[in-house]
């Protein structure tokens, strides 16, 4: 009876401590091979996360799987439909203190929709995200729709495959943030993109929105030109 009582033992202090120490407990290198969805103890995402989003207007769900490093997203994640189709692929990694993010998206077909790169920055007083650099968009039969430049979040030039050309300045970071479900509801199919739309007295307005969910309202300058 004595031989079985110790190991009992050992395993009821284990459970004791992992249910009080929980963040601190969880978050050690090799105990957080075991559990998911936790926190460190910043109360930054960390260790494997699994999680389900509404991916378009129409309900659809999507299942997203990977790895934070406190806060921050690493090595590969993957997300999938309902149907258990892969929608998006991602690779992050960390330089600089900056998350840089790859993102590749597909279509139901599996065909490649939209891939660029993204930058998660937490250097500063509030976290930023944003796309940096080209962001290819395609249509279903695989051509290419579409090149973006982004610069710090702004689309300073598109390129589309008829040849016709916009470009336009920077603007300055005051602007206002809709949470989910506040803001305008997300174009297509809740891919992350931009739209413009006027306001009054035809101020040329764009809404661009982002794969977290958020979107964000920039007053277009004078100066946006369309060049054919």
């Amino acid at each position: 009876m004595q031989t079985y009582l110790k190991p009992l033992l050992v395993c009821s202090f284990m459970l004791c401590y992992s249910y009080f120490a929980q963040a601190q407990f969880k978050t050690l290198p090799i105990i957080n091979l075991f559990f998911k969805n936790q926190f460190d103890r910043e109360g930054l995402h960390h260790g494997r996360w699994f999680f389900d989003t509404e991916a378009t207007g129409q309900g659809e769900k999507m299942t997203t799987k990977g790895r934070y490093r406190h806060g921050l997203m690493v090595g590969k994640w993957r997300t999938y439909d309902t149907a258990g189709n892969l929608r998006k692929e991602e690779k992050g990694r960390i330089k600089d203190s900056k998350n840089y993010i790859e993102s590749v998206e597909y279509y139901p077909s599996g065909q490649v929709a939209v891939r660029g790169t993204s930058i998660l920055d937490r250097t500063g007083t509030k976290p930023r995200f944003y796309r940096q650099g080209d962001w290819h968009y395609y249509n279903r039969d695989a051509t290419l729709d579409k090149t973006v430049f982004y610069t710090e979040g702004w689309p300073t030039k598109t390129t589309f495959a008829k040849g016709q050309v916009v470009t336009s300045e920077p603007q300055p970071m005051n602007v206002k943030v809709y949470k989910p479900g506040e803001g305008p509801q997300r174009p297509g199919r809740g891919r992350p993109g931009f739209r413009v739309v006027k306001g009054e007295n035809n101020q040329a307005i764009m809404i661009e929105y982002h794969e977290n969910g958020d979107s964000t309202v920039k007053v277009l300058p004078q100066n946006v030109k369309v060049l054919e």
